[in-house]
């Protein structure tokens, strides 16, 4: 007897995820180049004070971003969870849109991951050449073959992953720490060095760091002049590292049950708050934020000093250079310049924690950007096999394969090969010929800034979806009690004044409206690169056209994406939003949006217990006894279905 998973027509993701391993796949995705570089961008930019307020600002914005989302997945735990609430509860074509920006944040965040990757090897020297091939090719066909494996190892493999990034995060601010308390600074912008000397009894990194705190916000010259300006800066700068708050979406539906998406959907952002504010303070212990040579703006590579020599490829610039300075990395930069004498190299003593400090990093961006690859191909598969995409008499032979699934594994192979291919040219722009590298600079800038948007309009998304929901339910809540009766589907559970079958810590939907204003608070600031700022000037810093492009462009582009689907679906004229029942006291409509979203889980789960008992049967079978008991617990499995399964 065949397999049901291998059936055709039965391409549909495995449920096999523990919370455990969802909690654990959700943080790779999370803790990566983020943390380790925007933190310092943000650090020289607006001095510590600024970014320990800006850090504090975007943990609250996640931690109510992240509530939201917990009670969006416990509630419904359906494929493609992004695009669903929105259609559901807000706007049809918006759904489509918001699914589409989703995808394109992971798509770049992978290939920023990427080269990330790349720039960290400076430190060690390596030949372009085979940076080239190690972390532009062979690291990302690595990261394919991985998520091509059964959801089940793939899971595992992430959950020890996972795992062990927590613990380096955690090793490394406590190194950070134990420096802090032994060392001091010496250096600023003005003298263009920056050493850690050995400290007196009456100085130590941890007493300059809370006078320099006492300054208050300090801009950097060679960025504006402006406190207000700078700290808006760095808004979208520290809001990018969060970018994945809300991922527990995407591997909702692969969970096992309900309660391991409760498990992982309520402590992820609790979590990843505390990771990172500790290790912002080891950050802000370690790296000197008024020290102009640390590194550059964005440190991926040292672009000016590459464009200024006819000899460079990428990375062969920095071979005359220390050690120290061959880094791009301001984290990597501060540790290796511990115990150094002001006019001598660097410390020996202290090669050791600096290569440790480089490894983590370079472990971490590739970790990260594998589960990129994970949330982007799921994304992916989710639009392509929607069903309202077959309503639509949309047959293109592309759209269905990234709408299928291998048999056997489940895994979306051609969504993941797909979401690779789409940036995996971009890194080989610095090797083209004559090696155009202000062009490679600004398409990094580029993508980084467009990603951060995309993940803000995400957040902004779900938090009104789930607004409109629960004002949907409170509205028709007589309706949805009277709904109930004999039944089993207990509508009335949907009703925030009833029983409440999520759970949470902070108040709904305070939360959810404190994360939507949030939302448009950060996609304001973001203008601050119009306001009272330098122009970019050779190696003097300033606001480079690409990123004065890229503040708006993703929106830009998704609003005219959205009113071409308006115009295609003949929907121009009608209210932008999901109207609600006229009658509160009939809900049909209401009813239909919460069986929709129900019935995709109750299916996976149907064909879940089916799979499961045709191996029973195979196993029965041969031993000639018990056949027809499977057979007849496979039927019994799908006459306990109610009336919510039925499809979209």
């Amino acid at each position: 007897m065949a397999n049901l998973e291998d059936a055709p027509g039965t391409g549909q993701l495995r449920q096999e995820l523990t919370g455990l391993q969802i909690l654990l796949i959700v943080l790779s995705a999370l803790i990566g180049a983020g943390i380790y570089m925007t933190d310092v961008d943000a650090l020289q930019l607006v001095g510590p004070l600024g970014l320990l307020v800006a850090f504090l600002i975007l943990s609250v914005i996640a931690a109510c971003i992240g509530e939201t989302v917990s009670h969006l997945v416990q509630l419904f735990p359906t494929p493609n969870a992004v695009f669903e609430y929105v259609y559901n509860f807000v706007d049809h074509e918006l759904g489509w849109v918001v699914g589409f920006s989703y995808w394109y944040a992971w798509v770049t965040t992978f290939a920023l991951e990427m080269l990330t990757a790349a720039s960290i090897t400076e430190y060690w020297g390596l030949n372009h050449i085979a940076i080239g091939v190690i972390f532009y090719v062979a690291v990302p066909v690595l990261c394919i073959v991985i998520n091509s494996i059964h959801v089940k190892y793939f899971g595992w493999i992430e959950t020890a992953g996972g795992l062990l990034k927590v613990l380096l995060i955690m090793i490394l601010a406590i190194a950070f720490y134990a420096v802090a308390g032994k060392c001091e600074w010496t250096g600023n912008r003005e003298q263009q060095q920056y050493v850690f000397l050995p400290s007196s009894r009456n100085s130590t990194t941890l007493t300059q760091l809370i006078v320099a705190i006492g300054r208050g916000f300090v801009p950097n010259p060679d960025y504006t002049n402006s406190t207000g300006t700078a700290f808006c800066m760095a808004l979208p700068l520290v809001a990018w590292k969060f970018g994945g708050i809300e991922s527990t979406t995407m591997a909702a539906f692969e969970a096992k049950t309900v309660g391991d998406i409760a498990l992982a959907s309520r402590s992820i952002h609790w979590i990843l708050i505390v990771l990172y504010f500790f290790y912002t303070l080891g950050v802000m212990f370690t790296v000197p934020w008024d020290a102009s040579d640390l590194t550059s703006f964005h440190p991926w590579v040292n672009i000016t000093k590459a464009a200024n020599d006819s000899n460079s490829r990428l990375f062969g610039t920095f071979d005359r250079l220390d050690s120290c300075n061959k880094s791009t990395i301001g984290v990597v930069k501060g540790v290796c310049n511990i115990h150094r004498p002001q006019d001598g190299g660097p410390n020996p003593d202290v090669s050791g924690l600096a290569n440790f400090v480089n490894a983590v990093l370079l472990y971490s961006v590739i970790s990260c950007g594998n589960a990129a690859l994970y949330m982007a191909s799921r994304t992916l598969y989710g639009l392509a096999s929607s069903e309202r995409v077959r309503r639509k008499g949309i047959s293109n032979p592309v759209i269905r394969y990234l709408g299928s699934t291998r048999p056997g594994t489940g895994v979306p192979f051609y969504a993941v090969v797909f979401s690779w291919l789409i940036f995996c040219w971009a890194p080989f722009l610095g090797f083209a010929s004559g090696g155009d590298w202000p062009a490679l600079a600004d398409m990094r800038q580029f993508l980084f800034f467009t990603s951060s948007m995309a993940y803000i309009v995400v957040w902004a998304s779900l938090c009104l979806a789930f607004i409109r929901f629960r004002s949907w339910c409170n509205y028709c809540a007589n309706g949805l009690r009277d709904l109930d009766g004999d039944s089993r589907h207990h509508y009335q559970d949907y009703i925030s004044k009833g029983r409440i079958v999520t759970k949470g810590i902070l108040p709904q939907p305070l939360a959810a409206w404190t994360g939507l204003v949030g939302c448009f608070l950060l996609v304001i600031a973001s203008s601050s690169v119009w306001w009272n700022i330098r122009p970019q000037n050779g190696d003097i810093g300033g606001i480079s056209d690409a990123w004065s492009v890229s503040v708006y462009f993703l929106e830009g582009f998704l609003l005219v994406l959205w009113a071409i689907l308006k115009v295609w679906n003949g929907n121009w004229n009608k209210v932008w939003w999901v109207s609600k029942d006229r009658n509160p006291s009939n809900p049909e409509m209401l009813r239909d949006c919460i069986d929709n979203l129900n019935s995709a889980w109750n299916k996976a789960a149907e064909r879940e217990q089916q799979i499961e008992e045709s191996h029973e049967f195979v196993a029965w079978g041969a031993n000639g006894a018990l056949n027809g008991h499977a057979a007849q617990r496979m039927s019994s499995a799908r006459s306990d279905l109610g009336p919510t399964d039925r499809g979209p």
